[in-house]
C-alpha cells in the first residue's frame, strides 16, 4: 500500500513541478510561497487528521499524496508571457536542457551521495547519527536555493548592463549571510538545537553541526554562482559539478576513518570547487575596475 502512495504522489508532483516552474519563471512569487503554504499546511491537517482516526504510517503517507494533489488543485494565477516586439515564440534548447540536466545529476549526487556512503561503511548507529547532522545541515542548503529560484528568473530577464550588480550580488551576500548565521547558531548553541530538533539521544552529534553547515554554507555560494551562469545562458560549472560529485564519491570512499573526516572532506572539496566557480566573476569585476581607471 505505501509504495502505491508513493506512486501516487509522484505522479501528482509532475504537475505540481510545472505549474511551480511557470510561476518561478513569471516572477509570481506571491502565488508560489500561497502554493507552497498550502500544501504543508494542507499536509500537516490531512497528517494529524489520519493518524488520530487510527492510519498510523499509511495516513501519515497518504496526507503527503493528499496534500500534493490539494496544491495542484489550488486555482491557477492569471499569467501572460510578453514575446517581445516580433511576437515570435523562442524555441526550447537542447544545449539548455543538457546544461539542466546535467546541473540537476550533479546536484542530487552532491547532496545525497555521502549519507549513502555513510550507510555502507559505518554501523547503523553512526549512520543514523551522521543522517540527523545532515537533516540539519539541509535547513540551510533549502533556505539558500529559495534565494537562487528567486534569482533565476530577474536574471534571465535582467539587461547586460545589469548582470555584475544586484542580479548577482545580492543573492549571493543574502546567501553568505544566512550561512554566516545559521553556522555561528550551531556553534555556539549545538546542545540547544540538538535538545530541539533530534533530542537528547542524538548529543554526541554537537561537533558535527557546524562542521557539516560548512559544507552546506560553501555548496549554497557555489550554487548561486553556477545557476546564475545557468541564466544567462553561458553555463559551463553544471559539467564541473558532475565531475566534482565524482570526486567525492571516490575520496570519501578513500578517507572514511570517522564522520568528522568524511564532512572534511566535503569542505575541502565544495571550497575548491567554490574557488573555480569564483573565477569568472573575479576576472569580470578586476576586468570592470580596470576599465574605470583606464
Amino acid at each position: 500500500m505505501a509504495p502505491r502512495c508513493i506512486r501516487a504522489r509522484n505522479g501528482f508532483y509532475t504537475p505540481l513541478g510545472v505549474r511551480r516552474g511557470s510561476m518561478q519563471g513569471l516572477c509570481q512569487f506571491g502565488a508560489l510561497s500561497r502554493n507552497y503554504i498550502l500544501e504543508a499546511a494542507s499536509k500537516l491537517a490531512i497528517a494529524i487528521l489520519l493518524v488520530e482516526l487510527g492510519y498510523g504510517v499509511m495516513g501519515a503517507v497518504g496526507a503527503i499524496s493528499a496534500s500534493i494533489l490539494v496544491a495542484v488543485l489550488m486555482p491557477r494565477p492569471k499569467m501572460s508571457l510578453e514575446t517581445g516586439d516580433s511576437g515570435t515564440i523562442i524555441p526550447a534548447s537542447f544545449r539548455e536542457g543538457m546544461q539542466a540536466i546535467v546541473f540537476f545529476v550533479g546536484q542530487v549526487i552532491i547532496n545525497n551521495i555521502d549519507i549513502i556512503l555513510v550507510k555502507h561503511f559505518f554501523t547503523a548507529e553512526l549512520a543514523g547519527l551522521y543522517a540527523a547532522v545532515a537533516l540539519v545541515g539541509r535547513v540551510l542548503y533549502f533556505a539558500a536555493w529559495s534565494i537562487v529560484s528567486a534569482m533565476f528568473p530577474i536574471s534571465a530577464a535582467a539587461r547586460e548592463e545589469e548582470n555584475k550588480s544586484h542580479v548577482l550580488l545580492l543573492p549571493l551576500v543574502i546567501v553568505l549571510l544566512m550561512s554566516i548565521a545559521f553556522i555561528a547558531v550551531l556553534a555556539l548553541c549545538p546542545g540547544f538545537i540538538i535538545h530541539l530538533v533530534l533530542g537528547e539521544s542524538f548529543r554526541s552529534a554537537e561537533p558535527l553541526l557546524s562542521l557539516y553547515a560548512t559544507a552546506t554554507a560553501l555548496y549554497a555560494l557555489a550554487v548561486v554562482l553556477m545557476t546564475y551562469e545557468m541564466s544567462r545562458k553561458i553555463a559551463n560549472t553544471g559539467w564541473l559539478q558532475l565531475v566534482f560529485s565524482g570526486a567525492l564519491v571516490f575520496l570519501i570512499y578513500v578517507f572514511h576513518s570517522s564522520l568528522r573526516q568524511v564532512i572534511v572532506v566535503q569542505i575541502m572539496l565544495m571550497l575548491l570547487m567554490l574557488l573555480i566557480v569564483s573565477l569568472p566573476f573575479l576576472r569580470s569585476i578586476r576586468g570592470l575596475r580596470w576599465k574605470e581607471v583606464a
